[in-house]
């Protein structure tokens, strides 16, 4: 997964197709890592890109010679097009025209973005934005209750296209890694009642909920841009982000968050709970599939079934779900047993940013505390 991030083929969707289902762009992008996963050393590729659009072909040769660098690879391009130069940024380039001349120059390459970052700029966008580009993040679910939303859009030969968006939501009251990077935080949660809480916690924090790059421009720095340039427009002292695909791509920390080990109260419960499913019959490893789930328990016996409710009522209150899913969960209800056990996810990484220029109210209710 961390080879298919780096060459820009990190939406999940795409790890559920045959290769031939692919765009030509992005079977540009899979041989090559095919190629690093094999060990291969030098990679020659004729014709370059000569199949795909020129904004494609441009991304897809800047991200060509980004992951051969990276990786210790040698790069051989043939290719008739110029505009390909700048984003292959060669140490070498032999010029052969027709008849016997050739020309050869040496250089001295520097890292420098792609050519096409240049054309993308951020503005203030909404939630339509947000759901043209909703299909291709890997969680369907609501973004939550939005506070703001701002869009990458590339401007292109008098075309301007949708290439990003990122969303602000309002945050969630109790996050374990939010407490133990925040100091005295714990000590308000202890001291105000819940309602004074809330609000407080909501004036000081706003969440990524959603950063979502369409697929054409992933893997040039779309995603850092986003987050880089509207943190600082989110308008509260803190953004924070929970986000399990980050271990993969490190784009929070390249835009300035920070990240926060922690542990998690909840993810232990879950652990412990997926190892009591797996003794009554369910496979940790599927329990994303809805179809998996509601065959597996609707072959159980009643007093099985019993058991496996029991474990899914733990993970359910351990992630806070609603009231009507673990009513349903009690009633034996195989929908509402599958509905809670789909949405466990891997432990999120968390990342957490502060405004400086903004006073936070977190550390005014502490003062006054004092």
């Amino acid at each position: 997964m961390k080879i298919l991030s780096m060459v820009g083929l990190n939406e999940a969707y795409l790890f559920l197709r045959r290769y031939r289902e692919l765009s030509e762009g992005q079977k540009y992008l899979y041989k090559l890592a095919k190629a690093c996963w094999s060990g291969k050393k030098n990679l020659i590729f004729d014709e370059i890109c000569s199949t795909l659009d020129r904004v494609t072909a441009r991304i897809v040769a800047y991200l060509a010679q980004k992951f051969c660098r990276r990786n210790g690879r040698t790069l051989i391009a043939a290719t008739s097009h110029e505009d390909l130069a700048y984003d292959l940024n060669p140490d070498l380039i032999v010029r052969k025209s027709f008849g016997p001349y050739v020309e050869v120059a040496r250089l001295k390459p520097s890292p420098r973005p792609c050519s096409i970052l240049e054309k993308i700029r951020i503005e203030s966008g909404g939630y339509q934005d947000y759901k043209i580009l909703a299909p291709f993040h890997y969680i369907g679910r609501s973004a939550g209750y939005v506070r703001k939303i701002f869009r990458a859009v590339a401007q292109l030969d008098g075309r301007r296209e949708l290439a990003g968006v990122i969303v602000y939501s309002h945050p969630y009251l109790d996050v374990s890694a939010r407490s133990a990077a925040v100091q005295g935080l714990r000590d308000l949660r202890r001291i105000l009642n819940r309602r004074a809480y809330a609000k407080l916690i909501d004036e000081s924090f706003s969440r990524i909920s959603r950063v979502i790059v369409h697929p054409k421009y992933r893997g040039i720095g779309v995603g850092t841009m986003l987050v880089r340039e509207t943190l600082g427009k989110a308008g509260t002292a803190y953004v924070e982000a929970l986000a399990v695909m980050a271990r993969y791509n490190p784009f929070f920390e390249k835009a300035g968050m920070r990240r926060i080990e922690y542990e998690s109260r909840s993810m232990e419960v879950i652990e412990k709970t997926l190892e009591r499913l797996e003794l009554l019959g369910v496979d940790p490893s599927l329990i994303n599939s809805k179809t998996y789930l509601r065959r597996t328990l609707a072959g159980m016996s009643r007093r099985r079934l019993r058991g496996v409710a029991d474990a899914v009522r733990r993970i359910a209150q351990a992630k806070l779900m609603s009231p009507k899913i673990i009513e349903g969960i009690e009633r034996l209800e195989i929908d509402s047993m599958a509905d809670a056990l789909s949405r466990v996810r891997a432990k999120p990484e968390y990342f957490l940013w502060r405004n400086p220029e903004l006073a936070s109210p977190i550390e005014r209710a502490l003062k006054k505390r004092k």
